[in-house]
């Protein structure tokens, strides 16, 4: 936290940043109901994203948070993380991943990540390690942006098991309009099933955002998620638990100085199968800092 409170400079037009912090905590809530007494869970998910602008981000009168977009910023992140889920079956996570975004031209860019993350059952001691990949290739055209690609996960199994691996295809139509309404549809689609969603982000000025959107999808139970922010990607909010899944989102940013913001999400959930419905109730913080 002290880092973060660190990069409270002053800025002005024209100030470059080449470095970007940010935090997430994030908490869900789910009440399950079935044939049995209705049973719940709980999840605690932290952590931290620190990016290398390729170019530096340069300040100017457009919103804050939308400026690497629209400046077309190359940029290499890492993320690490770790959760806690609180069920009958006690569940820790860690995770890490490293991404990167490259313009090769100013109409066309790749986007690639790979990441790890292990799973362990408290109550077992069973351990589950998989291995997270994807490539994109990005077509700009002004501030319009299609992403098509891939992801892939792979399961390896203490037990001896051959590893499992899981792809699923990736699309995304982003467009910035008049520099202040942030549009994004996307989704994916594996078989048998597939997600989806839908954001419509409106920056009232450069330094306060609303943020909302609507996801949803069916049959994605072998492809595990990423923790307690994959909802913002349209991903099932609980792997493994869901023949569908609908829900929305709604939150808002807030830039008090250039170096220094923070975003809240409120994200809720139903997820359905044969034998029960799950109400899934998530809260996403994220502070988020840049260097000048």
């Amino acid at each position: 936290m002290g880092i973060l409170f660190a990069l409270l400079l002053a800025t002005a037009d024209g100030a470059q940043s080449e470095y970007a912090l940010s935090l997430d905590a994030a908490a869900d809530w789910t009440i399950a109901r079935g044939q049995a007494a209705a049973t719940g869970a709980r999840t605690v998910d932290v952590g931290g994203r620190f990016t290398v602008y390729l170019t530096p981000v340069i300040e100017d009168a457009t919103p804050i948070a939308l400026q690497p977009y629209l400046q077309r910023r190359s940029s290499v992140t890492l993320t690490v993380g770790a959760a806690t889920i609180a069920t009958d079956a006690d569940e820790r996570r860690v995770h890490a991943d490293l991404a990167s975004e490259v313009y090769l031209t100013k109409w066309l860019a790749l986007a690639a990540s790979i990441g790890y993350r292990a799973e362990v059952l408290d109550t077992t001691q069973s351990r589950r390690d998989l291995l997270f990949y994807s490539a994109l290739a990005e077509a700009r055209l002004a501030d319009v942006r299609l992403s098509l690609g891939i992801d892939g996960a792979t399961l390896f199994n203490p037990a001896g098991a051959d590893p499992l691996t899981t792809l699923r295809g990736r699309a995304e139509l982003r467009a910035v309009l008049v520099e202040h309404i942030d549009l994004a549809i996307g989704g994916s689609i594996s078989v048998p099933g597939g997600d989806g969603y839908l954001h419509i982000d409106y920056y009232r000025t450069r330094t306060l955002g609303f943020m909302s959107g609507v996801f949803g999808g069916k049959e994605q139970v072998g492809f595990p998620d990423w923790g307690a922010t994959a909802v913002l990607n349209g991903h099932e909010p609980i792997p493994g638990n869901a023949d569908s899944f609908i829900g929305f989102l709604m939150g808002f940013s807030y830039w008090p100085d250039p170096s220094i913001g923070v975003k809240v999400y409120y994200a809720p959930a139903w997820i359905s199968n044969s034998s029960t419905g799950i109400s899934d109730q998530r809260v996403i913080l994220t502070l988020m800092g840049r260097a000048f």
